[in-house]
């Protein structure tokens, strides 16, 4: 192999791990904007004066399932956040598929901050609860599919190492 051709094979594997690298922080763009996207939605009610203490412990009392809707979504995003970094630490490629299944699970966590506000301004609502708990559960799928493509579709894509681990993991989702 010529010297050429090396510094080309080279430059492919370096342009590729660029890429993925890309990917990876676009998605970790998405999950913090939507994180703060909830994070904004915690907020007092504006009043033209300054509110008391019997006041505030109102507006407090009001703002609880604001914040406990923000709690369980900001775990769950973080839950979501960590396994999809342990996924990508097996890639060593990318490729069309894996661009679209990413979007997909990406898409579904975007919508945590519309399905957060729907289940704290329509509280006891059944609707506001399916919603809410639809995207979880979508956002559930999206990532088995991402992960069953990273594992079982694409291999090529990974790389070489011990599976038994993330195998036995998906077997379990």
């Amino acid at each position: 192999m010529s010297k050429h051709d090396e510094k080309e094979i080279l430059g492919e594997e370096i342009k590729k791990e660029f890429q993925l690298e890309r990917l990876i922080r676009f998605s970790d763009a998405v999950f913090a904007i939507v994180i703060t996207l909830m994070a904004i939605e915690i907020r007092l009610p504006e009043t033209g004066e300054h509110p008391g203490a019997e006041a505030l412990v109102q507006a407090m009392d009001r703002l609880l399932p604001v914040i406990v809707s923000y709690c369980v979504s900001f775990v769950f995003i973080g839950v979501v956040w960590y396994q999809h970094l342990r996924m990508f630490s097996l890639l060593k490629d990318y490729d069309a598929g894996l661009v679209l299944c990413n979007l997909v699970l990406l898409f579904f966590v975007s919508l945590f901050p519309f399905s957060s506000s729907v289940i704290t301004h329509e509280q006891g609502s059944l609707l506001a609860f399916f919603i809410y708990l639809g995207i979880i559960l979508l956002c559930i799928a999206s990532q088995f599919a991402l992960y069953h493509y990273i594992l079982i579709g694409r291999p090529v894509l990974r790389v070489n190492t011990d599976l038994r681990q993330h195998l036995e993991e998906l077997r379990k989702r």
